[in-house]
């Protein structure tokens, strides 16, 4: 019998292979035993073959983990090691074990040097001489790939790719059949084929699946993640006998069935579960021992200044993810590791010397291997592109192009960036934190580098005007130990050290500062998911997805079939994170994918609202999306407004989202008729077949655009709003938890950046500059219209004035000039939206790719468009919330005054900080009035008393209250720039501005709808001030409940 196996082994994620075989331990769990109670006992003529054979030989793979391999100590180990241990007992100590090369020891079975073979897949070529038992495991077919690279979600994917794969296993064949095109390079063990596309000297790795996540997790190739499956049935492990021993064969058997029953869940929970609990016992050889032994302190550099990896605090003690790695590696070492804490520069100068014998945080390069000697990689971090809110968005090194980025001094990302990206101008500063100060104080356009350390320091500096933007896929920090090229020895003992560290130490690490993880690239935080969902991903390892074909850009199919969109870029985060295959699965129609989630023909929907689904027990995540909706009609159509006066109109509609049923409940008499998707909706609409459409903003706009509907126009608002989710079906409940887990776990700038890419202008690589030329001929028309579009407001707000004027005349008038003004406004400003989307596109696309071939004077140019194309959207969107505070639905409440103003104080905290304010706020009352709208007002308020005391050493912003004939007033006062008082009719017009732009930003709209959602309220607006005296702006509500009357026309 063999020695004792090391039960530990470090770096796997527990149960999720485990969930992989429960299959195979079922089905033997299940098998009739011999006799009665379950025990082995061999036949009289299996007794009288081991007297004649009295030692059985049986092969297994050297260097396979976790399934089978000879551990640090020389002994056999693993998942059929164990089982044949187990079988041993049951069959006297006749089996002797034989480690070796799987292919040779193939050949020994075939020539009858072995008597049997463990890990052998059954296949008819070998069952020429093989007799096999039943399989004992059953894994899939992986595809593994780099984070930082292409994603290859099929073998089809692998085309004119180099694979990785072990010679002599099945996979070798299968590619040469199947795919030829795929180029295949071999090597003798799993572990060097991953380490090889870890590399880069192959693109992928495809082969077992629980082999690949132990060795990517043991070896910390942290850079390498779970793609794709292959087509192709499983992985399955069975015991091969010789042909011409029968009897042995049905003996192997049944006691391999028997020890699985017995043993079978405690030894795949021994090498499955328990491994991330404990590492594999660290035993340095005779000769490592020997030089630990004459070295008793190692000295370890650490950076001083790069947190969370390393930095010091004011105590001059070191911290960091670093600094804890030494720590359990000081626990393998006997504590002999020194820390010393410096500039990564001098650090780096002193290993080279020989000051210090290893250093900590070091990328791996070429130029560096001539004095130093790599460990794998501990830790890989993406790098991101971090810049200032509000100004230009860099989402990759090109469009950083001709612009200031700020970098460390010493770093790799520096050099990358010289050698690949000339035209980007470098800054070096000599830490993470002055070169993000750089930034935010417009001394550089954009800092390049680790974005854990980035957003520990923005989040710890407070430097709330700076962003992450793009995640770079070029670059990443690969963290390893780099050692003094003259000390091979201790660069293989902390390799080795590495190794065995175990996984919950590692994870610890890693959750202690911020979760960043070694495997952070896709932006999402540390999932902690319990046993029993790690389990249960296990055994689902596939879960099958039905989307909306035709429902972009959340989500759509394109040319190939193929889904894609916003919900399927989360899904391949999830999958990424989670190491399941969601698979796509096409259904006839939406309304028919909710029959298919209930039958279980699908697991997942991925846009469905709670809503459309009230009378299905489906498990729902929160949703990820809000998306308002709209009435569309076509361009000739008066202005509809609301779904009520859709009365006796035929209006197209999406089943399947509840759209239905909430436009019959706000107006029975519509005639409604059902469409297949959007695109056959606005179609219907356009050729006169309907004469309304209702539905999502953002889904219609990218259809009328798509499809050219140039005489479709958006005519009216609805209050529903589409929250689409990720719906399980009923018996999956715990998937949904899940879900929930990683949903939250996305940050919020990757969240961001998914919607952006997908609700933005795409375009094309090559740049027909006289197209270009055109849209910006088109924007100077474009910004023409709209000056008239201004002019022609003016006109009508001056007329409803005049009818205003004579309310005693008609007040019918007055009602039907301000729907009208409503509905021309809002018209104007959604109308305005998407050849302003162009127009910004197109400029930033000239920005991006053709700034450098302009002189100076079209440089401004560009600047100047992008400029107007800026201010012409804040405009619009103030006319946009203008027209909506005539509209939108009050919700009257006691509210308490004084929490309102203290969160829009809180909300202005950003644009004040660095600046003196003396806040007075007095004593505030309870009010009656709608939430949303009074914080409206009080944000708009305070934030011109911010604004106007801007240029103010130190300002002071008063507000107060007092009840005054039945009302209660209230008072904003500051001590800034103040207003001539024979200007103060002006002040709550539309457009109407009392200071430059050059002096104070703004739109001219905030005070009218300051004066429009005080008058909704039943109150009155006024102001008083004087020049460089400041200015107090006043507001009335009704001591009690707001009139039921709302009058749209300003009052006193």
């Amino acid at each position: 019998m063999r020695g004792s196996l090391h039960a530990g082994v470090s770096g796997l994620k527990p149960l999720l292979v485990l969930g992989l075989v429960q299959w195979g331990l079922a089905a033997f769990a299940a098998a009739p035993s011999n006799n009665g109670n379950g025990a082995f006992a061999p036949t009289p003529a299996e007794q009288a073959f081991l007297a004649e054979h009295p030692t059985l030989r049986i092969g297994i793979m050297a260097d396979w983990p976790p399934l089978d391999f000879v551990d640090r100590s020389g002994q056999p180990a693993g998942v059929g090691a164990d089982l044949l241990e187990e079988m041993n007992r049951l069959l006297g100590g006749a089996i002797q074990i034989v480690p070796g090369p799987f292919d040779a020891n193939l050949e020994k079975v075939r020539t009858g040097e072995l008597d049997g073979l463990m890990d052998a897949t059954p296949k008819p070529d070998r069952e020429e001489y093989l007799r096999f038992t039943q399989p004992y495991l059953d894994i899939p077919h992986v595809i593994v790939g780099r984070r930082n690279a292409r994603y290859y979600p099929s073998a089809a994917a692998l085309a004119g790719r180099t694979v990785a794969l072990e010679k002599g296993f099945g996979n070798v064949q299968w590619f040469a059949e199947n795919f030829p095109d795929v180029r295949v390079r071999l090597y003798p063990s799993t572990r060097d084929a991953l380490d090889a596309v870890a590399r880069s000297q192959a693109d992928a790795y495809a082969g077992n699946r629980a082999v690949a996540m132990y060795l990517i997790e043991r070896e910390m190739l942290t850079n390498l993640h779970l793609q794709g499956r292959l087509e192709k049935p499983s992985v399955v492990l069975a015991l091969g006998v010789r042909k011409d021993w029968p009897v042995a064969a049905e003996m192997l058997d049944r006691a391999l069935q028997a020890a699985l029953r017995k043993e079978g869940r405690a030894i795949m929970a021994k090498w499955f579960e328990a491994a991330s609990k404990v590492g594999a016992e660290f035993r340095p050889t005779a000769e490592e021992k020997a030089w630990l032994d004459a070295h008793p302190t190692l000295r370890v550099g650490v950076m001083d200044n790069w947190p969370p990896m390393d930095f010091i605090d004011e105590s001059g003690t070191a911290h960091g993810i670093g600094v804890d790695f030494i720590g359990v590696l000081n626990d393998l070492l006997g504590g002999r590791i020194e820390i010393v804490p410096g500039p990564f520069v001098g650090l780096l100068e002193d290993v080279r010397a020989g000051r210090l014998d290893a250093l900590m945080d070091v990328t791996p390069r070429p130029d560096r291997e001539a004095y130093l000697r790599f460990t794998k990689p501990y830790a890989t971090l993406p790098h991101a592109i971090v810049a200032r809110k509000g100004g230009a968005y860099y989402d990759s090194f090109e469009s950083l192009h001709r612009r200031t980025v700020a970098v460390e001094k010493g770093f790799f990302v520096g050099a990358h960036l010289r050698s690949n990206h000339p035209a980007i101008r470098l800054v070096e500063y000599p830490s993470t934190r002055e070169a993000l100060l750089a930034v935010a104080a417009e001394k550089a356009d954009a800092y390049v580098g680790n974005r854990a350390g980035a957003t520990w320091i923005i989040g710890r500096e407070l430097l709330a005007n700076l962003q992450v933007q793009g995640t770079v896929r070029e670059t990443a920090s690969v963290n390893a130990i780099g050692v003094r090229r003259d000390e091979p020895m201790l660069a293989a003992i902390l390799d080795r050290a590495l190794a065995t560290l175990p996984q919950q130490s590692v994870q610890e690490i890693y959750e202690r500062w911020g979760g960043v993880g070694p495997d952070r690239g896709m932006g999402l935080s540390w999932i902690r998911l319990t046993p029993e969902e790690k389990q249960w991903l296990a055994a689902h390892p596939v879960i099958r997805f039905g989307s909306n074909p035709h429902w972009a850009p959340v989500e759509f199919t394109d040319r190939e079939g193929v889904p894609r969109g916003i919900s399927r870029d989360y899904l391949e985060r999830f999958g990424q994170a989670l190491g399941v295959d969601f698979r796509y699965v096409a259904t006839p129609t939406w309304w028919q994918a909710q029959d298919m989630l209930q039958s279980g023909d699908v697991d997942l929907l991925t846009s469905l609202t709670k809503a459309s689904a009230r009378k299905r027990d489906f498990a729902f995540t929160p949703p990820y999306l809000s998306l308002q909706t709209a009435i569309f009609t076509r361009e000739d159509v008066p202005y509809v407004g609301e779904v009520a006066e859709l009365r006796n109109r035929r209006v197209a509609v999406v089943p399947g989202y509840a759209m239905k049923e909430y436009l019959l409940s706000q107006c029975p008499e519509m005639q409604l008729v059902d469409v297949k998707d959007v695109p056959a909706a606005l179609r219907m609409l356009e050729d006169g077949s309907v004469d309304a459409f209702v539905g999502a903003l953002l889904i219609t706009s990218h259809y009328i655009q798509a499809g050219g509907h140039t005489r479709i126009k958006v005519a009216g608002e609805t209050r529903f709003v589409y929250q689409p989710a990720f719906a399980c079906r009923p018996d999956w409940a715990i998937l949904v938890q899940i879900l929930d887990k990683a949903l939250e776990g996305i940050e919020e700038d990757e969240r961001n950046a998914i919607a952006r890419k997908w609700m933005t202008v795409t375009y094309e690589e090559h740049v027909d500059y006289g197209k270009v030329a055109k849209i910006g001929a088109g924007a100077a028309a474009l910004l023409a219209l709209f000056v008239y579009w201004n002019r022609r407001m003016a006109v009508e707000i001056r007329r409803r004035k005049a009818v205003e004027a004579s309310l005693h005349k008609s007040e019918e008038a007055l009602l039907a000039a301000n729907k009208e003004l409503e509905a021309f406004s809002y018209s104007v400003s959604h109308d305005l939206r998407a050849p302003l989307r162009h127009v910004a596109g197109f400029v930033q696309l000239l920005q991006a790719k053709a700034r450098d071939q302009l002189d100076d004077t079209g440089r401004r140019y560009l600047d100047v468009i992008a400029g107007a194309a800026n201010k012409m959207g804040a405009l619009i969107d103030d006319l946009l919330s203008f027209s909506r505070t005539g509209r939108a639905q009050m919700r009257a409440e006691v509210l308490p005054l004084a929490q309102i103003v203290e969160e829009c104080r809180r909300e202005l905290e950003p644009e004040t900080r660095g600046r003196t304010i003396d806040w007075r706020i007095g004593e505030l009352p309870e009010v009656t009035a709608d939430r949303a709208l009074l914080r409206q007002v009080m944000a708009n308020l305070l934030g011109n008393a911010v604004k106007y005391t801007g240029k103010k050493p130190a300002a002071r912003i008063e507000v107060s209250a007092r009840l005054e004939g039945g009302e209660i007033v209230v008072c904003v006062r500051d001590d800034g720039a103040g207003f001539d008082m024979k200007y103060a009719d002006k002040l709550f017009g539309v457009f109407q501005r009392l200071h430059t732009e050059a002096e104070f930003e703004g739109t001219g709209i905030g005070l009218a709808n300051v004066r429009r959602i005080v008058a909704r309220h039943g109150g009155r607006t006024w102001a008083e001030g004087a020049v460089d005296q400041g200015a107090a702006f006043y507001f009335s509500l009704p001591a009690g409940p707001p009139a039921k009357a709302e009058r749209q026309g300003e009052t006193r």
